[in-house]
């Protein structure tokens, strides 16, 4: 039976055609379910717990807006089967596009929320069947099998008529020239349809490797057009000399030069330079040169003379075409240099020196070789910066960003749709520069941008217009979308600003490095010493790397990264503290009498060996006493009540010497210092401080490497529960949270 403070949802995404006809709707997994207009249609999924037994109590509430934002569904509970099956039923509506949808399910304590939205579409005109065409043709009318009617005189009978032109209607042409641009918008909307979806882990392209693989390549296709054209020449001059086989053997080579038009990337012959230039880059010059290449391999198969005259022109023209490819690499070559440049300049403005004149001077020189349409606005800033300095180094990194998408676009082969995300200071933003590469229409570019994984919901502070936050629970992270029309050629920036939170304080590592310094400093005149050395040696040495790693950092990007790196060495400390502590534990059951951490147990074992010793040293004494002090032993009648004396003396001291090994046993094992108990008469409240411009986590046990509960951005006061000498364990005075928090950020209520 599972509990309802353990029960989770698990929902199953369905498709709802499955309760309606096949005309009225039309879904797969995966995909937006579309609905045909006045239609009826179904919304629904199937929740179950977690042992996949299908919940029946819950509520599943869904709410829609249509493609303008207008509320369509105001919250309203949706229905449910035994199975789990929670659905809405509705006639689509006569507006055809997006509707946005979610439905939240709350099962007890439990609560999630999806998206849910669909499409509306037209309803699709019907096509006649093979038989319905056959049936119309052989039933019509006017139909024989051997007369075409009327047409031949029709034709004929047209005036005015002419063998060599004819005349046509401007209604004729208006309609044809609307029909060929409805075809072209058509086109343009399946071939650059923005869909931009990134995360913070993609890096500036590096063109540079892809470049020196095209200038090879280029450079081979070049010396392969050079063959054809040289070889067809010496064929045009020599062509009433050449025997038929010396003429086959040329044109052979020329076949083998130029390829197959099937050749892929991996083969050595123009067609297949050809193809792995166009798969690397998409240029129409390539294409040119590909038909040029295609009319060389046709020219080949007329061996008259008036057909290796075309050969020669055509090669002529596929040289011409050569030529362009070539051309187009060394603009792209210088292009990358320059970006390179620009970008290893900004570096170092990033790295200090940056001043007003320079940080101009660079935003124009970058602007000036900038092949995005309309990106100005890129550099402008999305959200007030509280120091002229942040507000400098952001203007920085927005030209950075700018180079980046420039080097995007370079890499895409300067076609087709761009994407790009930065990141800026105060506290992190996240810009996306998003563009329509349509010249020709206005389109609706949809963003999805997934936001680092160590983001909560709590420390996103703001974004921009249109932009929703979301939660996607098969990557655990969080992510903004939102869609936004943009004119032909349009670019516009998007932004989401966050808390600071890869920081790992100053203050954090020197309290770790102080845990670590007072568990080693008990085991220096131990077998363990040698032991405790090496592990504080590597507990400091990660500790200097994680201030080393944050320090480097220049770019937030780069901050973020080397926040994860640091959190691995953090880790790699906190193992080594615990093997600290195991010896620690080892030391304090055999360093001396009375133990190093307890030692009841040791104190123990030597109170008996000290009794026992007693034992036989007052038994020695006993019989010598017997014995008379030693000499010949005389025969003499033992006097009773001084043997009797000398036992009971014996035996009073063993019980003496016993009480007192046994009571300095209990004193050593109770003396230790007694719990603190807090909270007596009254809640404890004390001050979490907060460092400035930093977080505070609070831990779920004593542990570097225990969950984060919290993260506190500023000082608040909270409830004392329990503490060590290292750790304070605290809850909020609303008890939304409970947990560890280190000793130094922790100090009395109304202190600083």
């Amino acid at each position: 039976m599972v509990t309802t403070k353990h029960k989770s949802l698990i929902v199953v995404t369905l498709v709802g055609a499955a309760l309606i006809s096949a005309t009225g709707v039309g879904a797969a997994a995966g995909s937006i379910q579309s609905c045909t207009v006045s239609s009826s249609c179904t919304v629904g999924e199937f929740v179950y717990d977690d042992e996949y037994t299908p919940v029946t109590g819950g509520t599943c509430i869904i709410t829609a807006r249509d493609p303008n934002g207008v509320v369509y569904i105001d919250p309203t509970a949706m229905t449910y089967t035994s199975d789990g099956w929670f659905s809405y039923q509705f006639t689509a509506p006569t507006t055809t596009g997006y509707y946005r949808a979610q439905v939240c399910c709350t099962i007890g304590t439990e609560y999630m929320c999806l998206d849910k939205s669909w499409e509306v579409v037209a309803a699709a005109a019907s096509v006649p069947s093979a038989g319905d065409i056959a049936s119309a043709v052989w039933g019509y009318s006017s139909r024989t099998m051997s007369g075409f009617g009327t047409l031949a005189a029709d034709v004929w009978n047209r005036i005015p008529r002419t063998l060599t032109a004819g005349s046509v209607e401007s209604a004729d042409l208006t309609k044809i020239k609307q029909t060929g641009d409805a075809n072209r918008l058509l086109l343009e909307r399946l071939v650059n349809k923005p869909i931009i979806q990134n995360f913070i882990e993609e890096d500036i392209p590096e063109v540079g490797t892809k470049i020196e693989e095209t200038r090879t390549v280029a450079n081979q296709l070049f010396m392969s057009g050079q063959f054809v054209v040289s070889k067809t020449g010496v064929v045009s001059l020599k062509w009433g000399q050449l025997t038929d086989s010396e003429l086959s053997k040329s044109m052979v080579e020329i076949g083998k030069t130029l390829g197959e038009e099937t050749d892929s990337v991996a083969t050595n012959t123009m067609f297949g330079q050809l193809a792995s230039l166009k798969a690397a880059w998409g240029w129409k010059e390539l294409d040119i040169a590909y038909d040029q290449a295609k009319a060389v391999k046709q020219a080949m198969a007329d061996r008259r003379f008036s057909g290796v005259k075309s050969l020669t022109s055509f090669a002529a023209a596929l040289e011409k075409a050569v030529g362009s490819v070539v051309a187009r690499v060394d603009e792209v070559e210088k292009l990358a240099a320059v970006l390179e440049e620009k970008q290893i300049e900004a570096d170092k403005m990033l790295a200090g020196g940056a001043t007003q004149t320079r940080v101009d001077q660079l935003v124009k020189a970058v602007l000036a070789v900038n092949r995005l349409p309309k990106v100005e606005r890129a550099l402008a800033p999305s959200f007030a910066a509280d120091t002229s300095e942040k507000r400098l180094k952001n203007r920085v990194l927005a030209v950075r960003g700018l180079i980046g998408a420039n080097k995007k676009f370079l890499a895409k082969g300067m076609t087709g749709s761009v994407d790009y995300t930065w990141l800026e200071v105060g506290s992190i933003v996240f810009k996306s520069l998003v563009t329509n590469p349509s010249l020709l229409i206005s389109q609706t570019v949809e963003l999805k941008y997934y936001l680092p994984e160590e983001i909560k919901k709590e420390d996103i502070l703001q974004t921009d217009a249109g932009l929703e936050v979301k939660f996607d629970a098969e990557k655990n992270q969080y992510y903004v979308e939102g869609q936004y029309l943009l004119k032909p050629g349009e670019s516009r920036t998007l932004a989401v600003r966050t808390t600071d939170i890869w920081i790992i304080s100053q203050e954090m590592v020197d309290s770790v490095r102080k845990q670590a310094v007072e568990l080693a400093r008990p085991l220096e005149k131990t077998a363990y010493f040698a032991q405790s050395i090496t592990l504080k040696s590597d507990i400091d040495v990660a500790l200097d790397k994680v201030l080393a790693l944050q320090k480097t950092a220049v770019t937030p990007e780069q901050k973020i990264r080397a926040y994860r790196e640091a959190q691995i060495e953090m880790n790699g400390a906190a193992d080594k503290m615990d093997k600290l502590k195991d010896l620690v534990t080892q030391a304090s059951a055999s360093t001396n009498l009375f133990g190093f951490v307890g030692g009841s147990q040791t104190m123990a074992v030597w109170g008996l060996i000290i009794i026992l010793v007693a034992g036989f040293v007052f038994l020695a004494i006993y019989m010598r006493t017997l014995n008379g002090g030693g000499g010949e032993v005389k025969m003499e009648e033992p006097k009773v009540y001084r043997t009797g004396q000398g036992k009971m003396a014996i035996a009073v001291l063993v019980g003496v010497l016993t009480a007192g090994m046994t009571g300095m046993v209990s004193w050593k094992v109770n003396s230790g210092p007694a719990p603190m108990v807090l909270g007596v008469g009254g809640p404890d409240i004390v001050r979490v401080i907060v460092p400035t411009g930093g977080t505070v986590n609070v831990l779920l046990s004593t542990s570097v490497k225990s969950g984060v509960v919290a993260r506190l951005n500023m000082s608040t006061e909270a409830i004392r529960l329990a503490q060590d000498a290292k750790w304070v364990q605290v809850a909020a005075e609303d008890q939304s949270w409970q947990g560890w928090v280190a000793r130094e950020f922790v100090v009395e209520s109304g202190g600083e």
